[in-house]
């Protein structure tokens, strides 16, 4: 199976993008728990199963000193990828019950997620159980984990606290940092590049080179689109693996000549020329990749680039780290620009 952090390496994506001067994302681990931070501020805590299962929580914490903590319970269905529609939690034997639902998960919001994270605190293990085998998410590292996120975001001893509350003001948690500004270039003609080949110059480019002689292509070809009156971009197929297709990204003028590899910044301002499942959408002007850190995707990179006219900058980043079923529309927010009209 290929591991996240040979993914992580592959997907460390940029183009003199913005994201290196910005507020880098941060994540630890402690023992059962994974929290993460990403440059908005907000931070997220997940809660894993002792053992090989179909269960997890997640507990979200927006920056700023208005926030309040909310917790999503997922029990997914490994048989056909859904979420198990019915089940009930419990802390070491007691009952659990949300109050609302979030993003098609059951949820608690307000005072009672603050009640629940007492309580989890406190205990040992988190049951699911849907009238099967239950599940347990252990809760070893959970009081870490929420102590981490109070300390990043400048909430210790305040009434806003996960974990550590006091009576210092809530005025002193600091705001939200202000996000990136983005807005696409203009839309470029895509006329008469249909059937077009690959120039010889950028052809005859080493690492293009050894991308196609890969016999593992099979039939997978470049494709190229036009930035600007002068500019293409040209996505060459590199390599195939079981669950994921990578692709090299270069510029030409439009005569073919001045070759030059595309560099994207990834959330941590690491570079390098290649994509995961993904490719460039002329219509919106940006570029995706979703890399797989297994099969199923349920970790890995999910990224966002967005054509300003002059670079590709970094829209948005989500990530999981660890592989344990958590569907990539809950995985926390690495990096997230504003986009302008």
């Amino acid at each position: 199976m290929q591991t996240v952090r040979i993914m992580l390496a592959l997907v460390a994506l940029g183009f003199a993008g913005s994201a290196a001067a910005q507020a880098a994302p941060a994540t630890a681990t402690f023992r059962d728990w994974l929290a993460v931070c990403g440059n908005d501020g907000a931070c997220v805590a997940f809660g894993k199963p002792r053992e090989f299962g179909p269960a997890w929580v997640r507990v979200e914490m927006d920056a700023g000193p208005e926030a309040w903590p909310r917790i999503q319970f997922g029990y997914p269905d490994w048989s056909d990828g859904e979420q198990t529609p019915r089940f009930s939690l419990a802390i070491d034997g007691a009952d659990l019950r949300t109050t609302t639902n979030i993003d098609g998960l059951p949820a608690l919001t307000g005072e009672a997620a603050r009640e629940a994270l007492a309580r989890m605190t406190r205990g040992s293990s988190l049951t699911f159980n849907s009238g099967q085998d239950p599940t347990e998410v252990s809760l070893s590292g959970a009081s870490a984990a929420l102590l981490w996120i109070d300390e990043r975001q400048g909430r210790l001893d305040t009434p806003s606290a996960l974990i550590r509350r006091g009576a210092r003001s809530n005025e002193a948690v600091p705001a939200a940092p202000a996000l990136p500004r983005l807005r696409a270039g203009a839309a470029a003609s895509q006329a008469g590049l249909e059937g077009r080949s690959l120039p010889p110059a950028l052809a005859g480019a080493a690492d293009v080179g050894e991308c196609l002689a890969d016999e593992d292509l099979g039939d997978a070809s470049p494709t190229v689109h036009r930035l600007g009156p002068d500019l293409l971009l040209w996505t060459i197929p590199c390599f195939r693996g079981a669950y994921n297709f990578g692709s090299v990204l270069w510029t030409t003028r439009d005569d073919g000549s001045d070759p030059r590899p595309l560099l994207l910044t990834n959330a941590r301002g690491e570079t390098v020329t290649e994509i995961i499942n993904g490719g460039y959408d002329p219509q919106t002007r940006q570029i995706d990749a979703f890399a797989k850190g297994r099969g199923i995707g349920d970790c890995g990179l999910a990224q966002r680039w967005l054509w300003t006219g002059q670079h590709f900058e970094l829209l948005e980043e989500t990530g999981m780290d660890d592989c344990f079923g958590v569907r990539a529309d809950y995985w926390p927010v690495l990096w997230r620009a504003e986009l302008l009209d």
